[in-house]
């Protein structure tokens, strides 16, 4: 029998009383970016950048300027042209 060398219930030490406060929810932003405004916020990381531009292909330009986006995004922007990305909605007139 394998026997612990922690006696039962005692494996966490004891939470400290403020421990409650800190567990509160973080509230939900104020205020939410839209995709221009994302595609233009220097704070967005490259890699939303890259799913900005898969995603929505409304603020390209916007991406490729940012200074977050990476060379092979700005390339892909610069070759994908007007064409909607891989995946993306598509218009058809019969």
């Amino acid at each position: 029998m394998h026997r612990s060398r922690y006696p039962a219930g005692k494996l966490l030490p004891a939470l400290p009383a403020a421990l409650p406060q800190l567990m509160e929810p973080v509230p939900a932003p104020i205020l939410e970016l839209t995709p221009a405004e994302l595609a233009a916020d220097r704070a967005t990381s490259a890699g939303d950048l890259a799913d900005l531009a898969y995603l929505h292909p409304g603020p390209l330009p916007a991406i490729a300027a940012n200074p977050s986006a990476y060379p092979e995004l700005r390339e892909w922007i610069a070759a994908a042209g007007d064409r909607p990305a891989p995946g993306g909605p598509t218009c058809s007139v019969g």
